[in-house]
């Protein structure tokens, strides 16, 4: 949040020329955001944006009165507009995104780009009415909760992140859920409100089945999507949760490398070649005794070494995929026994180093679901119950996360900073030949003149240097090439 915002200050200015960049009233317009009377869809986002990162509470930010509102903005009308079934959200949270990436892509073009993928909790813990919520486990408190798991796509370039797409999970409602609810049994897994009879093909109703499926799945359709409009990169980033044989495969096939951590499973293991499977824990174990493990140098950070091996076939994951799997000390274990972790990478051919500084980005993650809860009220300054209204809410927070990251960088990055260093941060051209040939005579000739200070060259062979290598010839050449 934006404390002691000013309509009148550089940041205002820089925020609306921002949104001004998103073509914000094209994209509405172009995904059919249609009132009959009224303010303006575009105004009434445009408001609820600047309520987001000001006060935080749409109330607060009409109390204020510092900005000038439409006398038929209300609070009331804002609620009618986030609950309204027919908009498409996911859209307009794209169109922003794919605007931004293109942008962020244009100032590091040398940099390996990355999608992460990662969840938090949603929580609504006091709330007994709204559709679609679960009990859902927090793994911070260990206890579960009502509310939903809270699933995110990032772009990163390592510096920048921006929020491209997101879900809000729910419980997977199982059949034999209802028969054993009576005994207290699998209670924790139903959907408190489910919403039944509504449209699967409209956007919303897209949204409801969505919050019903598997974690994996949702997460390798939002890959896509973001793939299919434009939002490039080159490898996929998640957590041990995610880093499965089925998900690792079917990203592969997408044409992107993924990175990611690996969990300490028995019945999880790999192949190598004619010598078996193994699983995690039997490597680090025998790490000393396989010849197919490459140690690492003793001074290398902690890095223990690496072995490239083949994942197991199974039902799910009926294709191999060959992926280097690299071993860590944790540095927050404790000095005298320190746990080892296991990143898996399906590129082969990256160094130790490279993989363990990539994936280090995947925290950025992290740090952009802090902001979002703490600092533009992605839990706390929404309370409706309607499943619409938490969607236009969350979409509106990651706008506004994007919108901040895009004012971060411009701030930090000079090459932002337009046309001026456009035109001084363009390739060297060659040296053209008349220019590098003076260049070098004059050099020539002050280290010729430091000798003969020096009294290091005999005056007899000097003079006769100075006439073969004398700069009225070279002179007159090098401009009669510079005139032709």
């Amino acid at each position: 949040m934006i404390k002691h915002f000013d309509i009148k200050s550089p940041l205002f200015s820089h925020l609306m020329g921002v949104l001004s960049h998103f073509h914000l009233s094209a994209i509405m317009k172009k995904l059919g955001f249609y009132k009959e009377k009224g303010v303006r869809p575009v105004t009434m986002v445009v408001h609820m944006i600047m309520s987001l990162l000001t006060c935080g509470s749409f109330n607060q930010y009409l109390k204020q009165g510092k900005y000038e509102c439409d006398e038929n903005l209300s609070k009331s009308a804002v609620y009618r507009f986030m609950s309204n079934d027919s908009y498409n959200w996911r859209g307009v949270h794209t169109e922003i995104a794919k605007v931004s990436t293109k942008y962020i892509s244009g100032l590091a073009k040398d940099k390996s780009k990355f999608l992460i993928v990662d969840d938090s909790l949603y929580e609504r813990s006091r709330s007994k009415s709204t559709q679609m919520m679960s009990r859902v486990y927090d793994h911070c408190d260990h206890k579960f909760c009502n509310g939903f798991q809270y699933l995110q796509v990032c772009y990163s370039d390592g510096y920048t992140t921006l929020p491209v797409d997101f879900a809000l999970v729910g419980a997977q409602r199982r059949k034999e859920s209802r028969r054993k609810l009576k005994s207290g049994k699998h209670k924790r897994q139903l959907m408190i409100n489910q919403v039944t009879g509504y449209d699967k093909r409209t956007a919303h109703g897209k949204r409801l089945r969505e919050c019903q499926d598997k974690k994996p799945n949702i997460a390798i359709a939002m890959i896509k999507r973001a793939l299919n409009n434009g939002i490039t990169a080159k490898y996929v980033m998640f957590d041990s949760w995610f880093t499965t044989a089925p998900t690792v495969m079917r990203i592969k096939e997408m044409g992107l490398d993924v990175i990611g951590m690996v969990k300490h499973m028995r019945n999880t293991t790999y192949k190598h070649g004619k010598d078996g499977y193994f699983s995690i824990h039997d490597i680090i174990d025998q790490k000393d005794s396989l010849k197919w493990f490459e140690k690492a140098e003793p001074n290398n950070e902690g890095i223990l070494g690496s072995c490239i091996v083949e994942t197991k076939v199974t039902a799910n994951a009926p294709r191999p995929v060959k992926v280097k799997i690299v071993l860590v000390k944790d540095s927050r274990s404790s000095s005298s026994k320190k746990k080892v972790l296991a990143v898996l990478c399906t590129d082969t051919n990256l160094s130790n180093w490279e993989i363990i500084s990539y994936y280090g980005y995947r925290w950025n993650i992290e740090e952009s679901f802090y902001n979002q809860k703490q600092l533009l009220g992605l839990v706390d300054k929404c309370r409706a119950n309607k499943f619409s209204s938490l969607i236009t809410h969350v979409t509106l927070v990651n706008i506004c996360s994007i919108i901040l990251e895009i004012i971060r960088r411009d701030n930090a990055d000079p090459r932002t900073f337009g046309g001026v260093f456009s035109d001084m941060a363009e390739q060297i051209s060659d040296i053209p030949f008349s220019v590098a040939i003076d260049s070098l005579m004059q050099c020539f000739r002050k280290v010729v003149d430091t000798l003969d200070d020096a009294n290091l060259i005999v005056k007899n062979k000097l003079m006769l240097l100075s006439e073969r290598c004398s700069m009225n010839g070279i002179t007159n050449k090098v401009s009669s090439f510079k005139s032709s």
